[in-house]
Order: C-alpha cells, then sequence, then structure tokens
C-alpha cells in the first residue's frame, strides 16, 4: 500500500514491499513516483520499456516466458487483468517467443489500441 509505505518512510530508512511488489507489480511505479514528486508512468510505457528489454533478452535466448512470468500482476485490480494473465501464460503464444505479445495483451487488456507504443 503506497501510503502505508510512504508513511513508513517518514520514521525509518526504508520498507520491505514483499509479496505486494509481485502481485502488484505497479506498486512500485506508484511508490516511485511519489518518492521522487513526479508523475507515475502509464502501464502503456512500462510495457513500451519492457518490450525493448524483451527484444534484447529474446535475441540472446532468453525465453519470452521469464520475463513476462514477472509482470503477471502489471494490471492488478484492473479491468481486464484476467485477460493480462492469461495472454501472458498461454503455452501457445509463449512457444512463439515473439515480445509482440505483451502489446497485443495489453490492446487485449484495455480494450484499446495505445498510441504509446506500436507493433513494428
Amino acid at each position: 500500500d503506497p501510503p502505508a509505505a510512504l508513511a513508513a518512510l517518514a520514521r525509518v530508512d526504508g520498507v520491505m514491499l514483499g509479496r505486494a511488489a509481485y502481485h502488484d507489480s505497479y506498486v512500485l511505479a506508484r511508490l516511485d513516483a511519489a518518492i521522487f514528486g513526479r508523475a507515475a508512468p502509464t502501464r502503456a510505457q512500462i510495457i513500451e520499456a519492457m518490450m525493448e528489454y524483451a527484444w534484447r533478452e529474446v535475441a540472446l535466448g532468453t525465453p519470452l516466458r521469464a520475463i513476462t512470468r514477472h509482470m503477471l500482476g502489471l494490471y492488478h485490480g484492473e479491468p481486464g487483468a484476467r485477460i493480462w494473465r492469461r495472454m501472458l501464460s498461454d503455452a501457445q503464444r509463449l512457444a512463439r517467443n515473439d515480445p509482440k505479445l505483451l502489446l497485443e495483451a495489453m490492446k487485449a487488456t484495455e480494450g484499446r489500441k495505445s498510441p504509446a507504443v506500436e507493433v513494428a
């Protein structure tokens, strides 16, 4: 919970997020924004950055599954979160080892085309 973490940071040097960061990874963006006084990146911006990372890693032989499994909580508590998780966990889609899966899942989750990310 970002407000609780921020309140704790007023008294101590650090906070442990534990599984919260894994189950709701967007909490990291919200906390970073609150701590450093800037706007949190959108989920689309995070996905765009992760696609760039995924392209590099897949080219080096990293299975896409090793990347997407850590992104399952990005839409935690949001409409469409189940679609996001289902698409990023689908064995047939992951077998293609194509980072465009992130964009496809985002579009399906948000139900619209995002202007922040385009398919190459």
